[in-house]
Protein backbone atom coordinates (compact mmCIF):
# COMPACT_ATOMS: atom_id res chain seq x y z
CA UNK A 1 0.00 0.00 0.00
CA UNK A 2 2.86 2.36 0.76
CA UNK A 3 4.32 1.77 -2.71
CA UNK A 4 1.05 2.72 -4.40
CA UNK A 5 0.79 5.89 -2.30
CA UNK A 6 4.39 6.80 -3.16
CA UNK A 7 3.80 6.25 -6.88
CA UNK A 8 0.58 8.30 -6.83
CA UNK A 9 2.32 11.12 -4.95
CA UNK A 10 5.19 11.07 -7.43
CA UNK A 11 2.79 11.06 -10.38
CA UNK A 12 0.76 13.97 -8.96
CA UNK A 13 3.92 15.92 -8.14
CA UNK A 14 5.32 15.50 -11.66
CA UNK A 15 1.97 16.42 -13.19
CA UNK A 16 1.79 19.58 -11.06
CA UNK A 17 5.39 20.51 -11.82
CA UNK A 18 4.79 20.05 -15.55
CA UNK A 19 1.72 22.30 -15.43
CA UNK A 20 3.59 25.02 -13.57
CA UNK A 21 6.53 24.80 -15.99
CA UNK A 22 4.18 25.06 -18.97
CA UNK A 23 2.41 28.11 -17.50
CA UNK A 24 5.73 29.84 -16.80
CA UNK A 25 6.99 29.08 -20.31
CA UNK A 26 3.78 30.55 -21.80
CA UNK A 27 4.15 33.67 -19.68
CA UNK A 28 7.74 34.06 -20.86
CA UNK A 29 6.80 33.47 -24.50
CA UNK A 30 3.96 35.98 -24.33
CA UNK A 31 6.41 38.84 -24.07
CA UNK A 32 8.82 37.44 -26.67
CA UNK A 33 6.69 36.24 -29.60
CA UNK A 34 5.33 39.01 -31.82
CA UNK A 35 2.54 39.15 -34.36
CA UNK A 36 3.32 40.23 -37.91
CA UNK A 37 1.03 41.51 -40.62
CA UNK A 38 -2.27 43.37 -40.90
CA UNK A 39 -5.68 42.61 -42.39
CA UNK A 40 -4.56 43.31 -45.96
CA UNK A 41 -1.09 41.70 -45.64
CA UNK A 42 -0.20 38.74 -47.84
CA UNK A 43 1.70 37.09 -44.98
CA UNK A 44 0.78 37.22 -41.32
CA UNK A 45 1.35 35.51 -37.98
CA UNK A 46 -1.35 35.44 -35.29
CA UNK A 47 -0.42 34.79 -31.64
CA UNK A 48 -2.90 34.06 -28.82
CA UNK A 49 -1.23 33.36 -25.48
CA UNK A 50 -3.45 33.62 -22.38
CA UNK A 51 -6.25 35.25 -24.34
CA UNK A 52 -8.42 35.28 -27.43
CA UNK A 53 -7.51 36.75 -30.80
CA UNK A 54 -9.82 37.25 -33.77
CA UNK A 55 -8.10 38.06 -37.06
CA UNK A 56 -10.01 38.81 -40.29
CA UNK A 57 -7.90 38.72 -43.46
CA UNK A 58 -8.62 40.58 -46.68
CA UNK A 59 -5.39 39.73 -48.51
CA UNK A 60 -5.39 39.95 -52.30
CA UNK A 61 -2.85 37.11 -52.67
CA UNK A 62 -2.47 35.27 -49.37
CA UNK A 63 0.86 33.41 -49.46
CA UNK A 64 1.47 32.39 -45.85
CA UNK A 65 -0.25 32.54 -42.50
CA UNK A 66 0.41 30.93 -39.16
CA UNK A 67 -1.34 30.84 -35.81
CA UNK A 68 0.06 30.03 -32.38
CA UNK A 69 -2.35 29.39 -29.54
CA UNK A 70 -1.17 28.64 -26.00
CA UNK A 71 -3.73 28.75 -23.17
CA UNK A 72 -5.86 30.87 -25.51
CA UNK A 73 -7.64 30.68 -28.81
CA UNK A 74 -9.42 32.65 -31.47
CA UNK A 75 -10.46 32.68 -35.09
CA UNK A 76 -8.75 33.48 -38.35
CA UNK A 77 -11.44 34.57 -40.80
CA UNK A 78 -10.01 33.86 -44.26
CA UNK A 79 -13.26 34.26 -46.20
CA UNK A 80 -12.21 37.68 -47.50
CA UNK A 81 -8.74 36.49 -48.56
CA UNK A 82 -7.75 35.17 -51.97
CA UNK A 83 -5.14 32.40 -51.72
CA UNK A 84 -2.08 32.62 -53.94
CA UNK A 85 -0.64 29.58 -55.66
CA UNK A 86 1.41 27.47 -53.25
CA UNK A 87 -0.13 29.19 -50.21
CA UNK A 88 1.01 27.75 -46.87
CA UNK A 89 -0.67 27.68 -43.49
CA UNK A 90 0.49 26.56 -40.08
CA UNK A 91 -1.47 26.16 -36.85
CA UNK A 92 0.51 25.35 -33.72
CA UNK A 93 -0.76 24.63 -30.22
CA UNK A 94 0.55 22.50 -27.38
CA UNK A 95 -2.28 19.99 -27.57
CA UNK A 96 -2.71 16.29 -28.02
CA UNK A 97 -3.58 15.67 -31.69
CA UNK A 98 -4.20 12.09 -32.76
CA UNK A 99 -3.25 10.61 -29.42
CA UNK A 100 0.28 12.00 -29.10
CA UNK A 101 1.67 15.12 -27.52
CA UNK A 102 3.33 17.71 -29.70
CA UNK A 103 3.26 21.14 -31.23
CA UNK A 104 2.30 20.67 -34.85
Amino acid sequence: MRTIRTLLTLFFGLFLLGGIASALAAAYARGRIEEHGAEAADEFDVVAIYGARDFPSKAKALRRWSALSWYGGGTADLRGATPASRARSSICAPTRPRGRWGWC
